[in-house]
């Protein structure tokens, strides 16, 4: 549910983000290293009636630290009722390019998680939730959305397949991005906010246009009105 912090300095990934584990009845936030920062992060803990699942979720930390892309494997899934669901991410590395990250569900037994450049260890962290038959009204939809330097966007959208009724549909977002090398903190040209704008349109948007290249990546999962 996002996060602030004290932190003025420049190490974003060290003491600006955390991603959180829940195993239990415990959750435990972690950032990149220790800091003198103090840092406060949102929560919330969803269980589902079990009549409401296909399959137990599917809960994922995944660390890696070469390349800029990276798979986990799931234990198999049907892709139009599943959605993933965000749970932070983090780096030991400077730099928003090794920081920022976003994954995609790219097939029944595969999530794929990208960033900008390799970091020297990065965390991602992930839940799969698929749903039983009857409880959504249409197909899970999924994709990014890319915001350029040139021509400079400060906003850009995705156009849905299928048209969704706004108040049944929740839209998740499943990271973010960026090619911005700076070591320093610009959220205005790296943080993207995502809005379900109407019934076939998504909207990501930044505070202003800036030297960095984006990419954004979402879920829309419309649920029935009685399931």
């Amino acid at each position: 549910l996002g996060m602030t912090s004290t932190n003025t300095g420049t190490a974003r990934d060290y003491n600006g983000t955390a991603p959180v584990q829940y195993s239990g009845t415990t959750v435990t936030a972690k950032r990149g290293s220790s800091s003198a920062s103090t840092m406060t992060i949102g929560w919330q803990i969803i269980e589902f009636n079990g009549s409401a699942l296909n399959s137990s979720v599917q809960n994922y930390v995944k660390s890696w630290s070469s390349g800029s892309s990276t798979t986990q494997a799931i234990t198999s899934i049907d892709t139009t009722k599943t959605a993933l669901f965000f749970g932070g991410c983090t780096s030991s590395s400077t730099g928003d390019t090794h920081s920022l990250q976003q994954a995609v569900l790219t097939n029944a037994t595969t999530v794929t998680i990208n960033s900008s450049s390799t970091a020297s260890s990065s965390l991602y962290n992930f839940s799969v939730v698929e749903f039983a038959t009857g409880v959504l009204n249409s197909s899970v939809q999924r994709s990014t959305i890319s915001l350029t330097s040139f021509p400079a966007q400060q906003s850009n959208t995705s156009t849905l397949g299928t048209a969704v009724t706004i108040a049944n549909t929740m839209l998740t977002y499943l990271g973010d991005t960026s090619d911005y090398s700076s070591s320093q903190l610009y959220p205005y040209v790296d943080a993207i906010k995502l809005e379900l704008t109407n019934t076939t349109t998504i909207t990501g948007s930044r505070g202003a246009t800036g030297v960095a290249n984006d990419v954004v990546s979402w879920e829309v999962v419309e649920f029935t009105s009685t399931p």
